[in-house]
């Protein structure tokens, strides 16, 4: 565990909140609101914020949906490896 301001945080949860946060700037470097991507994925709005603040962990096929709309590689957003 990794102490952070005084709670303990599992290098797990951590590395959700890396994966998310790649996702969001991408989303927002692009200009493209959480309501289009879900238009074009059909996975509901509330789920993406979801997955963007690494409160729940995308399915495979959803990591593919997002890439896909996004226009980049699955990697660029979900890169588990922190490369």
């Amino acid at each position: 565990m990794i102490s952070l301001h005084s709670k303990s945080v599992s290098f797990s949860f951590l590395k959700e909140v890396i994966m998310s946060s790649k996702l969001y700037r991408t989303r927002v470097l692009q200009r493209v609101s959480q309501y289009v991507i879900a238009l074009k994925t059909g996975i509901q709005q509330s789920r993406i914020s979801l997955i963007e603040n690494a409160l729940i962990q995308p399915k495979e096929e959803e990591k593919k949906k997002i890439a896909k709309a996004l226009g980049v590689p699955v990697q660029d957003l979900f890169d588990e490896n922190g490369e």
